[in-house]
């Protein structure tokens, strides 16, 4: 099967890695080019109409927070000036990437060395701030030590 190309455009590198691992694990031949970005979502929301263009010639990904705004379809119209392409593929992770993560209890109890049952379940949480964290930090943070 031909590989099938296709650039990254994210807010940091957890969204890197998250899109990364989403390709690399759907059983598609995905070929990752360059990954732009990872200055934030207001470096997505200037550029999201030259990546639109450039998607006339190649595959793009793009990965943006929810954030405060009320809800995707809203920054769809707000960000772009022109129709989406079709080879654009523009995401919105509700409320931000890292919630995502979170929600993977055992996958972060994994990378944590923890069991499961002791990584704690908060209800609102959408863990902002938690990429600047170290593993032994977020540990403490996200981690029941009374089990």
């Amino acid at each position: 099967m031909e590989p099938i190309p296709v650039n990254l455009v994210v807010e940091d590198h957890l969204s890197e890695a998250v899109l990364t691992r989403i390709l690399l694990s759907s059983g598609r031949p995905y070929k990752i080019g360059t990954c732009y970005g990872k200055q934030g979502r207001s470096y997505i929301e200037k550029k999201v109409n030259n990546f639109n263009q450039a998607a006339k010639g190649t595959p793009y990904l793009v990965l943006a927070d929810l954030n405060t705004d009320i809800c995707p379809p809203e920054i769809i119209t707000h960000w772009f000036s022109a129709p989406k392409h079709h080879n654009l593929l523009f995401n919105i992770a509700v409320k931000e990437v890292e919630s995502w993560v979170l929600a993977d209890r055992a996958g972060l109890a994994n990378f944590l060395g923890v069991r499961k049952q002791k990584i704690l379940i908060w209800q609102g949480f959408s863990g902002h701030g938690i990429t600047r964290l170290s593993p032994a930090l977020l540990h403490n943070q996200l981690v029941i030590d009374s089990q």
